[in-house]
């Protein structure tokens, strides 16, 4: 792929989880009506948008068990070199071996931080499981914003 068309996809998905962050903050203000649609909405994006990421992200790693702190430490030892960086999100998901977890980091305007090719800096783990301050982080949410 040329990085035209890399950058093309990479902008969509900039701007798929530009538009989710928002989101967030949305369910709060819902009813319990409201809430159960608008949350199986939130949820049909965020999967969306974690299986787009999976063609972007260079290296897929399987561990037994995903702590916070080597989440956390993830953040710290590879901050990509841009400045720009405010923020990482972790996105997680479910498949057959586990749960998937993406990295990304993401500058002040809630968009992707990405190497010179488009792609964005960040990781996808498969994790058998995940300690349990990660699963408290997580709660009931699919999404941890780290700042």
């Amino acid at each position: 792929m040329d990085e035209q068309g890399s950058g093309t996809k990479m902008d969509k998905l900039i701007n798929e989880l530009k538009d989710l962050l928002p989101f967030l903050g949305k369910l709060k203000n819902l009813d319990s009506k409201n809430l159960s649609i608008e949350w199986i909405s939130f949820i049909q994006k965020l999967s969306h948008l974690a299986d787009s990421f999976k063609n972007f992200l260079q290296v897929e790693i399987e561990v037994q068990v995903l702590t916070y702190d080597s989440a956390i430490e993830y953040f710290v030892e590879n901050r990509p070199p841009e400045s720009n960086v405010v923020k990482g999100a972790i996105l997680r998901g479910t498949e057959a071996r586990g749960q998937s977890i993406i990295q990304v980091f993401l500058d002040k305007e809630n968009q992707l931080v990405c190497m010179p090719d488009g792609r964005p800096y960040g990781r996808k783990l498969i994790a058998r499981k995940l300690d349990n301050e990660l699963d408290e982080a997580f709660g009931n949410e699919d999404l941890i914003i780290v700042e």
